[in-house]
């Protein structure tokens, strides 16, 4: 009996070392993002780039965030791997294989629990935490220790499940459709909205590229287009009746129709810019960083650009027609935005550590504005990408737009949150939600109103 107590005893802490090691590794990276998050608070000048931000940033947006994303589905099936093969044999290399395992585990599951806990919720309860606990520790006071990791954990899991019901609650997920707009289609969430004409919305779902005629009452009729691999993202084109959809290639519509499709060896998914003096489209993969110069007549490959490097690098391209320059942002890995001559397609300049996501070109401005997902801002850079202007909005930016009004559209993902901001003041007009998991919107200005998807469905909001 002794015996088989022993035993247990020893399995239970191989099978729960992984998560101890995780929570102390939590509360040190919870440390680091609390150190930032108070210097961003303490100090918000021109200093926060160079010192604040990039160390949240490199945390956040750094290789973990990616590879936490691109491989966790390999690594719960590892961990258990190395606990049989721990559990089984007692040779000295397995008990070393094992602990590496744990430690990498511990080390990328840690980094994501400080990424939920202190990232979702704008606080510095985690670095209270950690240097109470550390304090404790290094005193031996090892029931207090104990008593503040529990406690930690504790309000951790509370917290986060506060956080997550207020965010369920200002989605549309417990309200009535008419308390966050009015409810035009109940299906699956639209990734990309753009009006073809004043009557007309596209909207791609990843299955299919579907036509939203807007009717009286602003009642919507639907009528699949195309049925692709992954549709997603809609682009924009200057001449007229066309538009541009991503999927394994680039799909070509004009009038309504599929026209044909762009294909290379390593198009996936790609983001694409058009610029019609050269005839060409620019293009940067989701996936490997890959970025392209082809024809906009046949598809071929016209230039192969420089690559971001990284699996995962949440690309987005923004062009300056009349000023014959291109953006290509980089949220993951590298976290840069590269600067580009259309003409030559030469790299004119690159900025560092500034983890923007989707960007918009303000011609009246002229400033590219930009979300910082992590950050909750938006910012607007200048002709050196040097941050001239920022706008706090709210945790997790999603799409960024620009309205004919000259005013700025954002939302939030997976909260919902849609903004109206003033560019020039920073200050929001106008806040609504869209439910849960927002994803494609556009700005409908003729009638005032915004037009969002979420996972409940697409709902019209009314900026009066």
């Amino acid at each position: 009996m002794a015996a088989l107590k022993q035993t247990l005893r020893d399995t239970a802490q191989l099978l729960t070392a992984p998560v101890r090691r995780a929570i102390t590794i939590a509360w040190i990276f919870g440390t680091l993002a609390t150190v930032s998050v108070a210097l961003n608070w303490l100090f918000p000048s021109e200093v926060q780039p160079e010192f604040a931000e990039r160390l949240f940033l490199r945390m956040i947006g750094g290789w973990l965030f990616n590879i936490i994303i691109g491989w966790s589905f390999y690594l719960l099936p590892t961990i258990v791997a190395a606990i049989v093969m721990r559990l089984l044999f007692r040779h000295p290399v397995v008990g070393l294989v094992y602990k590496l395992v744990v430690y990498i585990y511990a080390a990328l599951w840690g980094f994501a629990l400080a990424l939920l806990a202190g990232g979702l919720l704008p606080s510095l309860y985690p670095g209270s935490f950690v240097f109470v606990h550390l304090l404790a520790a290094a005193l031996s006071r090892k029931s207090l220790a104990r008593f503040v990791l529990v406690a930690g954990v504790s309000f951790e899991i509370i917290s986060i499940s506060f956080f997550g019901a207020y965010s369920l609650i200002h989605s549309n997920f417990l309200q009535s459709p008419e308390k966050v707009g009015a409810h035009k289609l109940d299906e699956r969430s639209y990734y990309s909205l753009h009006f073809y004409s004043p009557d007309i919305l596209i909207g791609t779902d990843r299955e299919h590229v579907n036509q939203l005629t807007i009717g009286d009452s602003l009642s919507l009729s639907k009528k699949i287009m195309h049925t692709g691999i992954f549709p997603e993202r809609i682009h924009h084109s200057s001449i007229a009746n066309r538009f541009y959809v991503s999927d394994e290639g680039v799909l070509v519509f004009d009038n309504l129709s599929l026209t044909g499709t762009l294909r290379l060896h390593d198009f996936r998914y790609p983001k694409v810019v058009e610029d019609p003096v050269s005839k060409t489209l620019w293009t940067a993969e989701e996936w490997w960083g890959k970025a392209n110069v082809i024809s906009m007549v046949d598809g071929h490959l016209i230039a192969s650009l420089e690559a971001t490097p990284g699996s995962w690098t949440w690309p987005h391209l923004t062009a300056d027609i009349a000023g014959r320059r291109l953006w290509r942002s980089s949220m993951l890995i590298s976290r840069d935005i590269r600067l580009y001559d259309l003409d030559s397609r030469q790299l004119i300049k690159k900025a560092d550590d500034l983890s923007v996501y989707m960007t918009v070109f303000d011609p009246k401005r002229q400033l590219l504005w930009g979300g910082r997902p992590f950050l909750g801002e938006i910012i607007g850079l200048d002709d050196e990408l040097k941050i001239q202007k920022r706008i706090k909005v709210g945790f997790f930016i999603r799409g960024v737009l620009l309205g004919s009004d000259g005013l700025l559209y954002a939302t939030t993902f997976p909260f919902g949150e849609v903004y109206q901001i003033d560019p020039d003041s920073g200050k929001i007009i106008w806040q609504k939600h869209c439910g849960w998991k927002t994803r494609g919107f556009t700005v409908d200005s003729e009638r005032d109103l915004v037009w969002c998807s979420s996972d409940h469905g697409l709902f019209v909001l009314d900026l009066n």
